[in-house]
């Protein structure tokens, strides 16, 4: 069963992290800063940063932990 969010608003400071799971977990964070939508991760469940592109998910090189990307936040 798919799931759906229609509307969210985050006022300044607010934050929001969505998990999403399949072969692989994958998490996305993102708050919003002087008025700006910032977009961390998304991480994998192997802690590689990835990158999100029109066509999807890619794969970056290097490695970066959640607890640096959640610090950078």
């Amino acid at each position: 069963m798919a799931a759906s969010i229609e509307k969210i608003r985050l006022n300044d400071g607010d934050s929001i992290c969505i998990s999403l799971k399949g072969s692989t977990e994958v998490s996305v964070c993102a708050y919003v800063s002087n008025g700006q939508f910032l977009i961390q991760g998304p991480i994998n469940s192997n802690n590689s940063v990835l990158s999100v592109t029109r066509d999807g998910i890619k794969k970056l090189r290097g490695r970066r932990s959640k607890r640096s990307m959640l610090k950078s936040m």
